[in-house]
């Protein structure tokens, strides 16, 4: 991790699971410099801290004001924290900040093996609305 970024707490975790879990982002080297650098300018981020260590994080877009859509590009709970509920946590929370800020529906994109962030999102009241390229696309409206 050699660039500087405002974020570097959560782009650290980042790169903390893609040591244990390559295929976590399916990106080139440069792609992931790129993508790095895109949600650390970005995104909105909503942190969550066990004993005032970063546990998880959301990053989200909320630019998009001509359509009120938000996105959630990334959801991530550290490992040792995985378990407690955490993930719900963050999301519930975000997407309340979504809301507040005026946007109508947010999406997101999950790898269909991922069981048990389907079901956090089903949870929340997010619907599967197609899958592409081995990704679901998902969405809720507020």
């Amino acid at each position: 991790m050699s660039a500087s970024y405002k974020h570097e707490d959560c782009i650290h975790l980042i790169f903390k699971e893609l040591e244990k879990n390559p295929k976590f982002l399916s990106f080139t080297e440069t792609e992931l410099c790129q993508y790095f650098s895109k949600i650390d300018t970005n995104c909105d981020w909503f942190k969550y801290y066990e004993d005032e260590k970063l546990a998880g994080f959301v990053a989200y877009y909320c630019n998009d004001v001509l359509t009120r859509k938000a996105f959630i590009t990334l959801v991530l709970v550290d490992s040792k924290y995985r378990g407690l509920g955490i993930a719900k946590k963050m999301l519930t929370e975000t997407l309340l900040e979504i809301k507040s800020k005026g946007f109508d529906e947010c999406g997101l994109e999950v790898k269909p093996d991922n069981l048990n962030a389907i079901s956090i999102y089903q949870t929340l009241g997010f619907e599967s609305k197609e899958i592409q390229d081995n990704i679901i696309k998902m969405h809720k409206y507020m």
